[in-house]
């Protein structure tokens, strides 16, 4: 398949597909889909350097979440810990598998 094919099938253009490819310009949503849709691949195994970039900004703003919140012992905190650690070992079983 031509990258023009392809840019067709999920509803962009050539160049566009490029700079995603490149990274040059963060990847929207229905271009992600799409690609998963064509390629059926998730948008974390074809972009996984983006993938991780956006994982540990999520993780490092989590960390200064639980930080404010880690003295607190209502049951809205306590969900937000039990999320925090969900986060943490998804995170870990995808740098073991990285």
């Amino acid at each position: 398949m031509t990258p023009a094919e392809l840019a067709h099938l999920i509803g962009t253009s050539p160049g566009i597909l490029t700079r995603h490819e490149t990274s040059a310009s963060p990847l929207n949503l229905d271009l992600s889909f799409g690609l998963q849709v064509v390629l059926g691949l998730t948008p974390r195994a074809l972009f996984p350097g983006q993938y991780r970039k956006i994982e540990e900004a999520v993780m490092q703003r989590a960390s200064k979440l639980d930080a404010l919140i880690r003295n607190r012992h209502d049951s809205a905190s306590k969900l937000k810990r039990r999320l925090f650690r969900s986060m943490v070992l998804r995170a870990s079983r995808n740098s073991a598998g990285a």
